[in-house]
């Protein structure tokens, strides 16, 4: 499985695969570059480990995402959404 981060950078934010120094994608903003991570990694299998703006650890997702979308479309019909 490969490993991406995401982080702050001088003028925006980077996703970077471990053990490279180049980021691979860029956004000017923490919400868009998630939406990038999606497209990006699409089909593939991958963990992001994402930082806050502030260097701290906010949290990682696993893709592909599927089992977390199966997931919360059960619990919907739990409900009766």
């Amino acid at each position: 499985m490969d490993r991406y981060s995401v982080r702050r950078a001088a003028n925006g934010w980077e996703l970077v695969r471990d053990g490279e120094e180049r980021a691979c994608r860029f956004s000017g903003s923490k919400v868009e570059i998630l939406r990038i991570v999606g497209r990006f990694l699409e089909g593939q299998t991958a963990s992001v480990a994402i930082y806050n703006a502030d260097g701290s650890y906010a949290g990682e997702r696993v893709y592909p995402m599927v089992a977390e979308r199966h997931k919360n479309a059960s619990a919907q019909k739990a409900r009766g959404s």
